[in-house]
């Protein structure tokens, strides 16, 4: 673990461009990941992206990680669109803050609180690795928790078209923390489950809130109302 970090110390200042995908000719920080830099990062959801999210979109990205979706979603929504980043842990934030940077992402706010059920202050723990940090009792960084309707209602956040969440085993909190704006306003959805319990519970819920859900991958689900369906489509 130690090499595998003194490695990405040193590849840290090096950027290349992407390869292929959806952020070809993009330049990204070679130590933030391999399969970012060869264009082969989730190219099925990196296609639906670039499928739902049209010019002038406000897009929310939860669980921002180093920035691929954020990058994507900002090359997507254009000068007239929005971007909102969610990203708690501070060793994603260096690489992400780059990306945007080197990739012109002028449209994107970041925001550092992570994303829950209700207002409160927790624990977030990276012992397992960057990639899969996650809400936990044991964790050792403190973090803010904020939900979507509570930023939303308190003017902090414009309402959204399309939300990516992906936050290791928290979905279902960011759903719980978001129903009125779900209810309401209806933004189509991407949402990365973790484990048969939670896929099923994720499902029940935005049934619940009137949305049509599919998979899109194992563990991924599409959510959208009938309405935003045929807008799509």
């Amino acid at each position: 673990m130690r090499f595998k970090y003194l490695v990405k110390s040193l590849l840290s200042p090096f950027t290349a461009r992407i390869r292929a995908g959806a952020l070809q000719g993009q330049r990204w920080v070679i130590a933030s990941g391999s399969r970012f830099v060869k264009g082969t990062y989730e190219p099925v959801q990196s296609e639906t992206f670039q499928r739902l999210i049209c010019p002038g979109s406000v897009v929310f990205d939860v669980g921002a990680h180093v920035g691929y979706y954020t990058v994507l979603s900002s090359l997507l929504a254009g000068p007239r669109g929005q971007v909102i980043a969610f990203e708690p842990l501070p060793a994603n934030l260096k690489y992400l803050r780059r990306h945007l940077q080197l990739n012109g992402c002028d449209n994107v706010r970041v925001l550092t609180n992570c994303v829950g059920e209700s207002s409160s202050i927790a624990h977030f723990d990276d012992s397992h690795g960057t990639g899969v940090g996650h809400l936990a009792s044991g964790g050792t960084l403190e973090v803010q928790v904020r939900s979507l309707d509570e930023m939303i209602e308190s003017g902090d956040l414009p309402i959204p078209q399309f939300i990516k969440i992906d936050v290791e085993g928290a979905e279902l909190l960011v759903l719980s923390g978001a129903e009125r704006l779900l209810r309401r306003h209806h933004p189509i959805l991407i949402l990365s489950t973790h484990g048969d319990e939670l896929d099923r519970a994720c499902l029940e819920r935005l049934s619940k809130y009137g949305y049509d859900v599919e998979h899109l991958e194992t563990d991924v689900l599409v959510a959208r109302t009938k309405i935003a369906a045929a807008v799509a489509a």
